[in-house]
């Protein structure tokens, strides 16, 4: 089964501190509230990605949000098999690839939720690591937090900044296209190379929900266009409408067709297509610096400059 759904939480609050229309906040809190442990993705103190379990709401902060980093999950994948074989809930937010793994472990049980997410694919934690320095040197100062999709009151969602904190307190937001590791990451030069082949997509999936930004909404349900941030929800197995069931009363949801909300959103089926020069960049990922390669490899050109430009002016009027 599948179904699909354009979603955001009834609560201004939560949608203003998630990437998207805070869903996953909903589903997490059901699942403390039942006693279990959310597992997920979460900042360290050094900039650096983890997945580690949570079982306070209080905690939840560290899961939300997006992380444009690939984050192995296999170090805790044992400890979640034992929960769940313990009769523990448990819900765990991975991405397509690390899900299908997963579930191999686990098996298909009732008490484990397995969500993923529209997996543009994801670079190596060692070259979020080489932005990381790279930043810290050129600032002489280490990075101390990171946002990839910061909001702004009354902007769209869609017109996010990726913001850097340094150890004084000072910030630094850009622009995607303005920032070079957005920028290496969105042209997929960046990108695992196992992500131009990833078969862990579409009906293989091994996830009971699927969460993600939903591009064309305004198209498809443009009553739920929701300047704040609109979600994408795909319920893809029997226990995922079940939990989706527990938590709809929080949101704002309107049901839509599967097959056009892929149109908009092809990385829910389609693996990606690595930059043309995927093997030079990486070649010259021993020499160069993150911002050299990107205006190496990356650079947006002055027409889609300005198309970036026209479509920002156009969301702005829909407001």
């Amino acid at each position: 089964m599948q179904k699909a759904y354009a979603a955001h939480n009834r609560n201004p609050a939560v949608v203003r501190t998630s990437s998207s229309g805070g869903v996953f906040p909903a589903l997490a809190r059901q699942v403390l509230e039942e006693g279990g442990v959310v597992y997920g993705a979460a900042w360290e103190e050094d900039g650096a990605v983890g997945y580690r379990g949570v079982t306070d709401a209080g905690a939840l902060s560290a899961l939300s949000g997006s992380k444009y980093v690939f984050v192995p999950i296999a170090p805790m994948m044992q400890e979640i098999a034992a929960r769940v074989a313990d009769g523990q809930r448990v819900l765990a937010v991975t991405s397509p690839c690390q899900a299908a793994a997963l579930r191999r472990v686990c098996g298909d049980r009732q008490k484990l939720t397995v969500v993923d997410f529209v997996c543009h694919g994801a670079p190596d934690a060692s070259f979020w690591k080489k932005y990381l320095d790279e930043c810290a040197e050129h600032a002489g100062q280490k990075v101390t937090g990171v946002h990839f999709r910061r909001k702004a009151e009354g902007r769209s969602w869609q017109d996010y900044r990726m913001e850097l904190r340094y150890a004084d307190g000072h910030v630094v937001q850009r622009r995607p296209e303005d920032d070079p590791y957005m920028r290496a990451f969105l042209w997929n030069a960046s990108l695992r190379r196992a992500c131009g082949s990833c078969t862990a997509k579409g009906e293989s999936r091994a996830s009971d929900l699927t969460l993600g930004d939903f591009w064309g909404v305004n198209k498809l349900a443009p009553e739920q266009y929701h300047v704040p941030g609109t979600s994408l929800v795909f319920v893809n197995t029997p226990n995922g409408e079940a939990l989706w069931r527990q938590v709809r009363e929080q949101l704002a949801y309107a049901e839509v067709d599967p097959a056009q909300a892929v149109k908009y959103n092809p990385s829910a089926v389609q693996a990606a297509v690595l930059h043309p020069q995927y093997e030079a960049f990486w070649r010259d990922s021993e020499s160069l610096e993150v911002s050299q390669l990107a205006d190496k490899y990356c650079r947006t050109s002055t027409v889609e400059k300005a198309k970036t430009g026209l479509r920002r002016a156009l969301r702005k009027l829909r407001k």
